[in-house]
């Protein structure tokens, strides 16, 4: 461990017994727990970065703290970063690699955050669903008697976790209850907040709900697969601890068991995405990649010949300490986030693809859209389709105020 080296992770300031402290998270839950570290071993991580030596390294401390590193206290944090998962070295890579293994062997994706962020206990669950609908925030409950005549093409819906956000997640999928025709596929563009290589990354393995299986239509998958020069399966291990994807399958099997006849099969095609708006710019070598994926997935769409409805697991804006904001965030100035959310809302609502991208070119690194990926993929496979929005709304997820605004639209023929 000469020349050691941070895998990517998640950090950010937080609160501890009235102290000020570090927390390291790592987006892809090789380690399930948060790393809390003290505040004066925070300048260390900087040099984390495989090319700086243990004796860099102490330097690089004393230059930029004016203390000194004792080199036990730093191997000692070495260490309890190694335990936790988090350098890459020999233990990581043993671990992932049996990790892999047994996920790709699998038939199917586990339900990750069953009892973590969600009931496990089917009637427990299903009692916490109900009431994000009929909870004073929610839309309540539809009649299903009452439909109306239009088709869902899109859904834009959170992928915030549920506690917060389960009212905003219900007044898009009341929508679908009150939809005359079911949906044949959901294509469901999810966030990969753990970054994907290749810019796309899918998987055809059922996913498991304590409501049931939800299936992938694997021959979907497989028409989008043999039309890309990208291996979109090639970090398939994304999936098995994304949220993103799972909450929005969870919602639709729990809306699905509330059709008693004429319903066709619940199936999804799960596609997690991560990029940035300067990925799309021109003469950016991952345009071409993106090129190459949406066109794929609009012949997979064509040649499927069956309804298809389009969800965008989307978050919008994260301000604050946690995210890096070192201003204190005053009324007037999260006021001026909602209206700013608000204003691309109406932009997406509009299909402006155009208008979209430059409203994030200009404010993507301020407001951390990380929504942004699946809204830009919907909004370029969407068919003409009218854009509406249901509901709009934030969490505070810190002690010092940092918050997450999300919505909930829809697109209807």
């Amino acid at each position: 461990m000469e020349y050691p080296k941070l895998r990517p992770v998640q950090f950010f300031p937080v609160v501890a017994e009235g102290k000020l402290m570090g927390c390291i998270h790592d987006p892809q839950r090789f380690c399930d727990k948060p790393l809390i570290i003290p505040w004066d071993i925070v300048p260390v991580l900087a040099s984390l970065d495989g090319k700086h030596s243990l004796q860099d390294i102490k330097v690089e401390y004393t230059k930029n703290c004016g203390n000194i590193l004792f080199h036990e206290d730093l191997i000692s944090f070495l260490e309890r970063l190694d335990y936790y998962l988090l350098l890459h070295s020999k233990r990581f890579d043993e671990f992932k690699e049996k990790l892999t293994k047994e996920f790709i062997n699998s038939p199917v994706r586990p339900a990750f955050f069953s009892g973590l962020s969600y009931p496990a206990d089917p009637r427990l669950l299903i009692e916490k669903f109900e009431a994000y609908f009929t909870s004073p925030e929610g839309p309540g409950w539809p009649d299903k008697n009452r439909k109306i005549n239009n088709r869902l093409t899109g859904i834009i819906a959170p992928h915030i976790d549920l506690e917060s956000g389960g009212h905003c997640y219900a007044w898009a999928y009341s929508e679908l209850i009150k939809s005359s025709y079911l949906p044949e596929l959901f294509i469901i563009l999810g966030t990969c907040h753990a970054g994907v290589e290749n810019m796309f990354c899918l998987t055809d393995k059922t996913f498991l709900t304590p409501l049931g299986e939800v299936k992938c239509n694997k021959k979907f998958i497989g028409c989008i697969k043999n039309r890309c020069h990208a291996d979109i399966f090639s970090e398939e291990l994304l999936h098995r601890s994304e949220h993103t994807i799972e909450f929005q399958a969870l919602f639709l099997k729990f809306i699905w068991e509330r059709f008693s006849v004429n319903k066709p099969a619940l199936e999804i095609c799960p596609i997690l995405c991560s990029f940035t708006p300067d990925s799309l710019s021109e003469g950016s070598p991952q345009k071409d990649i993106y090129n190459d994926f949406i066109e794929a997935l609009k012949k997979a769409i064509l040649y499927f010949g069956k309804s298809v409805c389009i969800i965008a697991s989307a978050d919008l804006s994260h301000i604050g300490a946690k995210f890096g904001d070192l201003d204190v965030f005053d009324t007037p100035i999260t006021q001026v986030c909602f209206d700013e959310d608000i204003m691309m809302l109406e932009i997406i609502a509009q299909k402006d693809r155009k208008g979209f991208r430059d409203n994030m070119m200009r404010s993507y690194l301020k407001r951390r859209i990380c929504g942004y990926p699946p809204i830009t993929v919907m909004l370029d496979i969407l068919p003409p389709s009218q854009g509406k929005i249901l509901n709009y709304g934030h969490s505070i997820v810190d002690e010092q105020g940092s918050m997450t605004t999300f919505a909930s639209m829809i697109f209807f023929e």
